[in-house]
């Protein structure tokens, strides 16, 4: 989806929120972000995962060589709440993973926001 194409994306449903709601004070605040899914079985055994919060996406690349640069990716519009992190910051990227796996546990997503991860999702 092209930027322009979101932005309209954007505008139908604020316009479509405000119908609803009849005020803009209990909209959630938007946000454009970049977004990628991967299927591929992938296993981290051994790997310290939790060493990549706060590193810089290159780093996070070099263990999960199948990460997408922001240019591969698929812009997406999301609320500010499912797209922050504990400490309020908002992510730009989010790399979801269907198959990743440390053990019994599973990586479900990584959120980077300025090139550095700000976020990590793993089930036990």
């Amino acid at each position: 989806m092209t930027s322009s194409a979101v932005s309209q994306r954007f505008q139908f449903l604020a316009v479509d929120a405000l119908a609803r709601h009849g005020s803009s004070s209990s909209l959630p605040t938007m946000h454009t972000y970049l977004y990628t899914k991967y299927d591929e079985k992938m296993d981290f055994l051994g790997k310290n995962l939790i060493g990549l919060i706060a590193a810089p996406k290159a780093k996070v690349k070099a263990m999960i060589p199948v990460l997408r640069d922001a240019s591969e990716m698929e812009q997406r519009l999301g609320s500010a709440q499912e797209l922050q992190d504990y400490h309020g910051d908002i992510a730009d990227e989010v790399h979801e993973f269907l198959n990743a796996t440390q053990g019994t546990s599973k990586l479900l997503r990584i959120r980077l926001k300025g090139g550095r991860v700000i976020d990590m999702s793993i089930k036990s």
